[in-house]
C-alpha cells in the first residue's frame, strides 16, 4: 500500500529530523541516538509489511534511503564524537549489506554478509575498538546462522525441487566445488580467516582471543567443505534423464537414486573419517612448518576427533574391508604426525605448557480474451457458420498435448466454453435390487447361487459376483427361471478369475427379464470357492463406450530381470497422452492359459506396475486382452509365466482408448482457435450443467486443422507493465552501484578518524 508507505516515511522523518539537529546542536545522550537509531528500522519494518516478498527492488531501495540517511548524519557526528558516530555508519553499513543482500540470492547474500563481517573486523582491530569488534561478531554470528540455516540446506533443497518439479527445476546433485553450499562455506571460512589475521596483528588480549575463534570457527567451515565435497566426489547415483521425467517414472528413478545413496553410506563414512585425519595431520604439519602453537593444538583435537568417530562408530558398522582402509590410512597419518613431534621433540613440554593456557581460551469465469503468448500451438477450428454449439472427436495429438491445457478462442479472441464427454452419451447400467438364496458348494469344486429380482419382467444382462477366493479362474453357467422349478441354460463360456491384484468376476449374458437367476461357477485347481453375494444390472444396449484403435509395435525382450520361465515383450503403441483401456494381443499359438503382467512407461527402463490378468485360449473361449488402467504412457512392458511351455507367439497389439468428443459454444461465426501447449490448470465452465439441465439441442460438426507452431508464444502479455518492471534490470544495477559506492565511503569515514 503506497499511501501507508508514504504514512511511515513522514512518521520516520518526524522522528530522524528533530533527533538529528538535536544530536548535532545539543549534547549526545544515548536516548537521542537510540531514537534516531530505531526510527529508521521501524520505517523499514512498516513498509516490509505493505510489500510482498517479490518486490525486491522496492524495499532494496528503502533499506538504502535509510542507510543513507544513517550515513550522512553518522558522517557529521564523526566531527562531534566518535563513537556515536561510529554507531550511526555501522548500522548504515549493516543497511547497505541488507540491501545488497535484497537484490541477491543464495551464496551471494552469504558472501556479502561475510566480506562485511571481514571489513568491520578489520577496522576494529586497526583501531582497536573494541565496539567495532562486537559489532563483528555480530555480523559473524549473522553469517553462522545464514550458513546453518539456509546454505547448508540448499543442495538438499534443490535436490528436493529437482524430484517436484520432476527435473525443470532444481539439481540432482550438487557440482564439485562450485555449487551454493560450498561456495558459501568457502567465503564465510575465507572472511573468517581474515578477521584472525587482523586480530592477532593488533596486539590486544580481547582481540586475540577474538583471534582464536575466528580461526578455529575458519577451519571448521573449511573443513566442513572439505569432508562434504570428497563425499560428494565418490558418490555414485544414477545419471539424471535427458527430459522431464512423469510422476510414475520419477517415482521410480526416486527409488533408484535414493538407494545408491543407501548403498554408498559405509563408503561416505570411510571417506568422512579420511578426510578427518588428512586435514588432521595437514593442521600439525602448519603448525609446525610456520611455527604456530595453535594450529598444532587445533590438529591434536580434530586427530582425538577422528579416533572417537573410529572407535564409537567405523569399527562397529563398517564391513571388514572399509574397517581395515580406515584403520590404514588412520594410521598413517597418526604415525606422520608423530614423525613430527618427534623431530620437535625437545619443544614438546613447552607446547604442553602453553597449550593448557590456550586449550582453556578456547572452551571459552466469464469470457475473455486470451493471452495467445502462453501457449506454444495452435490449431484452426474451421466450418463455424454461425453461433451455435459445435462438436469435433479427439484424437492422439490433442492427448499428446494435455486436456488441461487445451483453451479455444473465437474471432473476437473472447475465450469460447468447453467441456469433453464420452462417445456416444454413456447411460448408466440399471442396477436391480435382488436377493440371493440357496448359496450351495457343489461335488468337484463347483459354487452356485439363486439371484431373485423380486418380480417377472425385469431386463438384466450381467451379474457381478462377489466371491470368498483367492488365484483362482473358473468357468461360469448362467440359467434362468421363471418359477425356480425348471431352470434353462442362457449362458455357458463366461469367466471368472483372480489373479494378483486383479480381480474379474462380472458375467455378461443375453438380455432375459425372467425373475429367477441361477449362476454357477464351476470346478476348476485351486481351494473351495463361495458365492457371498451379487449385483444384477441391465446395460442399454448402445450405452457402452466406443473404442478407438492405435497399433502397437510388440518386440521381445531379453532382459535380464526376466524369470527362467518367463517372457519379457516391448510395445510401442506410438503415442504418449492417450488415456487407453486395454492392449489386445494377436496370439498365434492355438491352445494356451498363461498369467501375464502389464507394465508402463514413458521413459524406459523406468517401469511401474499397472495390472494383471490371464491370456488364454481354449476352444471357442478366449482372453486375449489386458486392461490398461487409461494408462497415457506411450511404452508398455508384457511379462508372461510360461513355466515349462514354450513361449506365446505374439505377432502384433492393439491399444484401444475410448472416444471422446469436444463440445464449445460459438458466439459468432468466423475462424476460431485451439490453443494447447501450456501449464495452465484445467479450465471450469458451466456450459456442461447448464447442457445438462436444458438440453444440448442440435449440435453442428467443427473441423480440426493442423497443429502449427504459435507465432505469439514467449512474447510479453499485452497491456502495460509498470516503470520499475520495465526496466528492472537497469534499475537493480544503478541501485547495486549506488549501494557499493556508499559502502565503500561508510569505511572510508571509519578508517579515518576525525583528528
Amino acid at each position: 500500500d503506497h499511501k501507508l508507505i508514504w504514512i511511515a516515511a513522514l512518521w520516520w522523518l518526524a522522528y530522524f529530523g528533530p533527533g538529528a539537529w538535536e544530536l548535532l546542536t545539543k549534547a549526545i545522550v544515548p536516548q537521542r541516538l537510540l531514537t534516531v537509531s530505531a526510527a529508521g528500522l521501524g520505517f523499514i519494518l512498516l513498509a516490509f509489511r505493505q510489500t510482498g516478498d517479490g518486490d525486491s527492488l522496492p524495499r532494496a531501495a528503502l533499506v538504502a534511503v535509510v542507510g543513507v540517511a544513517d550515513l550522512l548524519l553518522g558522517a557529521r557526528l564523526l566531527r562531534v564524537e566518535r563513537r556515536s558516530g561510529s554507531v550511526l555508519l555501522g548500522q548504515a553499513l549493516a543497511l547497505f549489506a541488507g540491501a545488497i543482500a535484497l537484490l541477491l540470492s543464495g551464496a551471494s547474500i552469504t558472501f556479502v554478509w561475510a566480506a562485511m563481517a571481514a571489513v568491520v573486523a578489520v577496522l576494529a582491530a586497526r583501531e582497536k575498538d573494541q565496539l567495532w569488534l562486537a559489532g563483528a561478531l555480530a555480523l559473524f554470528l549473522a553469517v553462522l546462522v545464514r550458513l546453518i540455516g539456509i546454505d547448508f540446506q540448499s543442495v538438499d533443497a534443490r535436490n528436493a525441487q529437482w524430484f517436484a518439479t520432476a527435473g525443470t527445476a532444481g539439481a540432482l546433485r550438487a557440482t564439485f566445488l562450485f555449487n551454493g553450499r560450498a561456495l558459501a562455506f568457502l567465503g564465510g571460512s575465507a572472511a573468517l580467516f581474515i578477521a584472525a589475521r587482523a586480530s592477532g596483528r593488533a596486539g590486544d588480549k580481547r582481540f586475540t582471543q577474538a583471534g582464536i575463534g575466528f580461526i578455529s570457527l575458519a577451519h571448521a567451515l573449511l573443513l566442513f567443505v572439505v569432508v562434504s565435497e570428497a563425499q560428494n566426489l565418490v558418490l555414485q547415483t544414477p545419471a539424471a534423464p535427458a527430459g522431464p521425467l512423469p510422476p510414475q517414472e520419477l517415482q521410480r528413478f526416486a527409488e533408484l537414486f535414493y538407494r545408491a545413496v543407501v548403498d554408498h553410506e559405509q563408503t561416505l563414512s570411510m571417506v568422512a573419517t579420511l578426510t578427518l585425519g588428512l586435514y588432521a595431520a595437514l593442521l600439525v604439519a602448519v603448525g609446525f612448518t610456520l611455527p604456530d602453537k595453535l594450529h598444532r593444538y587445533l590438529g591434536l583435537g580434530l586427530f582425538a576427533l577422528t579416533l572417537g568417530k573410529l572407535l564409537l562408530w567405523d569399527v562397529w558398522h563398517l564391513p571388514r574391508l572399509f574397517q581395515t582402509l580406515v584403520l590404514l590410512g588412520l594410521g598413517a597419518l597418526l604415525l606422520g604426525a608423530s614423525f613430527l613431534y618427534a623431530r620437535f621433540g625437545k619443544r614438546l613440554v613447552t607446547l604442553l605448557r602453553d597449550g593448557t593456557a590456550l586449550l582453556l581460551i578456547l572452551c571459552a469465469g466469464r469470457a475473455r480474451a486470451l493471452e495467445p503468448a502462453q501457449f506454444k500451438e495452435v490449431r484452426p477450428i474451421q466450418n463455424v457458420a454461425a453461433p451455435s454449439l459445435y462438436r469435433f472427436e479427439l484424437d492422439p495429438a490433442l492427448y499428446q498435448r494435455g486436456l488441461n491445457g487445451l483453451r479455444i478462442a473465437g474471432p473476437d479472441g473472447a475465450e469460447a466454453p468447453y467441456f469433453i464427454r464420452d462417445l456416444p452419451i454413456p447411460m448408466p447400467a440399471v442396477r436391480h435390487p435382488v436377493t440371493m438364496v440357496d448359496p450351495v458348494t457343489l461335488p468337484g469344486g463347483a459354487t452356485r447361487a439363486v439371484f431373485d429380482l423380486g418380480r417377472q419382467g425385469l431386463k438384466h444382462s450381467e451379474v457381478k459376483l462377489a466371491i470368498d477366493g483367492n488365484d483362482f479362474l473358473r468357468r461360469v453357467r448362467v440359467e434362468v427361471s421363471t418359477d425356480e422349478r425348471d431352470f434353462a441354460q442362457l449362458a455357458g463360456s463366461g469367466r471368472v478369475y483372480a489373479v494378483g491384484d486383479t480381480r474379474h468376476t462380472t458375467v455378461e449374458y443375453p438380455v432375459s427379464d425372467a425373475r429367477y437367476l441361477r449362476v454357477t461357477v464351476l470346478g476348476g485347481l485351486g481351494d473351495q470357492l463361495r458365492i457371498t453375494g451379487g449385483e444384477v444390472s441391465y446395460a442399454v444396449i448402445g450405452s457402452k463406450p466406443v473404442l478407438r484403435t492405435l497399433q502397437a509395435k510388440v518386440s521381445p525382450n531379453s532382459a535380464a530381470d526376466a524369470g527362467p520361465h518367463e517372457q519379457l515383450y516391448d510395445l510401442d503403441t506410438g503415442e504418449a497422452g492417450v488415456p487407453l483401456e486395454r492392449l489386445d494381443f494377436d496370439i498365434a499359438t492355438p491352445a494356451f492359459e498363461r498369467r501375464a503382467t502389464l507394465e508402463a512407461s514413458e521413459k524406459p527402463p523406468y517401469w511401474f506396475f499397472i495390472g494383471s490378468g490371464l491370456l488364454y485360449r481354449a476352444g471357442d473361449q478366449s482372453e486375449l486382452s489386458l486392461n490398461a488402467g487409461q494408462s497415457t504412457r506411450r511404452f508398455f512392458r508384457l511379462q508372461v509365466q510360461s513355466g515349462d511351455d514354450a513361449p506365446l507367439t505374439i505377432t502384433g497389439a492393439r491399444a484401444q482408448y475410448r472416444a471422446q468428443e469436444l463440445i464449445f459454444r460459438a458466439n459468432a461465426a468466423g475462424p476460431y482457435q485451439l490453443y494447447a501447449g501450456s501449464n495452465l490448470e484445467a479450465p471450469s465452465y458451466d456450459l456442461a450443467a447448464v447442457i445438462a439441465r436444458g438440453g444440448a439441442g442440435a449440435i453442428a460438426e467443427a473441423a480440426l486443422g493442423d497443429f502449427i507452431a504459435n507465432p505469439a508464444y514467449g512474447s510479453a502479455p499485452s497491456g502495460p507493465k509498470p516503470f520499475s518492471e520495465q526496466h528492472r534490470t537497469a534499475l537493480m544495477a544503478v541501485l547495486g552501484c549506488a549501494l557499493a559506492g556508499l559502502a565503500l565511503w561508510t569505511v572510508r569515514l571509519l578508517r579515518n578518524p576525525s583528528k
